[in-house]
């Protein structure tokens, strides 16, 4: 069996979570009358104030591709530590807003609180946060099975809608199943002083380079999960500890785990968050459920640390 547990390095911040979070929009298609604001901004404990993102929506005959464009000219405030920090738009990028010079190298602290105001022409918005204790993976731990083993892959699924009709394309193959475990310095305990703010939750995500596409064996895999900090199991260390399982599929029995990549993340953050990314694939819904007050989009605190492992 192979086993390792990996201490942290080769660490990555942010970029990813930007790229998830923010979404492309088109600037060169104006809508008939103003839509509604979207707006987007992380803020992390020990990091430099983050950009704004400032767009709105189109009409959704427009194509998903052209579902928003920039917004320029807006009035964007920030308060934070008692401070009033105005924003201001990026030259030649109509979304796209930073702080003023003189507020560029404030750092937000952990457990600060902060709140936002947008003006654009006769449209207002506003959100407010917490910015979470920074998180640390503190150890990754991997186990492989010793052997392929033999799994039922399905490419695809069909329902009739009298629940009679099912068609399943199946076929065979093997795997390996890889179990990962992380473990995190926990926040303080809710008996500690803790406020209402503090509910923190946690996202983890296995992402490795070899995945089987099937949808049902991801569905009894655990690649990825969003739950409450406090509803974690505790390790004996007294760390927090999670456990997902991913597969890597190989040609035949006899075969060898290929050598691949694993991209590890673990992120910390509020409910908002959590219901953002719970409601992001909801078919219903053309936007997730934000915390936006008077528009749409995201605006919180965000701790995440993540690495690459190399699995051989």
């Amino acid at each position: 069996m192979n086993f390792t547990t990996y201490r942290r390095f080769h660490v990555v911040l942010g970029a990813l979570l930007m790229s998830t979070l923010w979404h492309v929009g088109c600037d060169t298609i104006q809508p008939d009358s103003p839509g509604t604001l979207v707006l987007e901004a992380v803020l992390s404990a020990g990091q430099v104030l983050p950009p704004v993102r400032l767009h709105e929506t189109t009409d959704v005959h427009v194509g998903p591709q052209a579902s928003r464009i920039g917004v320029p000219g807006a009035d964007i405030m920030l308060k934070m530590r008692g401070l009033d920090i105005q924003y201001v738009q990026v030259p030649d990028s109509a979304g796209l807003y930073r702080p003023t010079s003189e507020a560029a190298g404030l750092v937000p602290n952990e457990l600060e609180p902060f709140q936002i105001f947008v003006r654009a022409e006769e449209r207002t918005a506003e959100a407010s946060g917490i910015v979470p204790p920074r998180i640390d993976l503190e150890s990754v731990t991997i186990k492989a099975a010793e052997h392929a083993i033999e799994a039922v892959l399905i490419d695809s699924l069909t329902f009739g809608l009298d629940s009679l009709t099912v068609s399943i394309d199946a076929t065979e193959g093997f795997i390996y199943p890889v179990e990962v475990t992380f473990e995190w310095e926990p926040t303080a305990s809710p008996g500690s002083g803790r406020s209402a703010a503090d509910d923190f939750w946690i996202e983890t995500r296995l992402i490795p380079r070899q995945t089987f596409s099937s949808p049902l064996l991801e569905f009894f895999l655990l690649t990825e999960q969003i739950l409450r900090e406090e509803n974690v199991a505790v390790a004996p260390s007294g760390n927090r500890r999670w456990t997902g399982v991913y597969a890597v599929p190989v040609d035949n029995a006899e075969s060898s785990l290929p050598v691949h990549d694993l991209f590890v993340s673990l992120l910390r953050s509020g409910r908002d968050y959590a219901r953002f990314q719970a409601t992001s694939d909801e078919p219903e819904r053309r936007e997730p459920e934000g915390n936006v007050v008077g528009g749409l989009g995201f605006v919180g605190g965000i701790s995440v640390d993540s690495l690459t492992v190399r699995i051989e």
